[in-house]
């Protein structure tokens, strides 16, 4: 594979980190999903450093619902930049990710879902992304059971082909995991 000089300090990472939450809903009390504590840190930490440890620097936190407790609670982080997209009304992903654009310095930049975390050399997969000369990219895992996610249909050649709602039937699929890369 041919070597790409990253610097991943460089690298834009935009956290969508908006949404309501209603299926934990009783669980959060009355808090942004991305601060639901997970083993005594909200998760929201556990992502950003997951993050960190591997490079990256500069984050841009799209929020909504409930946005002034995630400002709050994120602006007096020393370890890496923040800031802040944020929405009045709800824009839905697609909108949260345009509004946030006026932000992004970098060419390359990084998208991950603010509630869910998968393990991923960040590194390797740009290197794979530059290699490939991709200009958007999805990472998809296999499930063995994927009744609980939508199903991301790929052709032979890696390239999607559909998406498929959650449709109930336990089966092997690829799911969305919620890490992109932009060109």
């Amino acid at each position: 594979m041919k070597k790409a000089n990253i610097k991943l300090s460089k690298i834009d990472t935009v956290i969508l980190a908006g949404g309501l939450g209603t299926r934990l809903g009783s669980v959060l009390n009355n808090k942004p999903k991305c601060l639901a504590k997970v083993n005594g840190r909200p998760f929201i930490d556990i992502l950003i450093k997951s993050y960190i440890d591997q490079g990256l620097k500069r984050f841009i936190i799209c929020v909504g619902y409930l946005k002034e407790q995630v400002i709050k609670y994120l602006s007096g982080r020393k370890d890496c930049d923040i800031v802040f997209s944020t929405e009045d009304k709800s824009l839905g992903t697609g909108g949260a990710l345009k509004k946030a654009q006026k932000l992004i310095k970098s060419d390359l930049y990084i998208v991950i879902n603010g509630d869910s975390f998968i393990e991923i050399d960040i590194n390797k997969y740009i290197k794979w992304f530059h290699y490939k000369k991709n200009n958007i990219s999805i990472v998809i895992k296999k499930m063995t059971n994927s009744k609980r996610y939508g199903n991301v249909h790929i052709d032979e050649n890696g390239l999607i082909i559909k998406f498929e709602e959650k449709n109930h039937l336990s089966f092997s699929s690829n799911i969305n995991a919620g890490v992109y890369l932009f060109k």
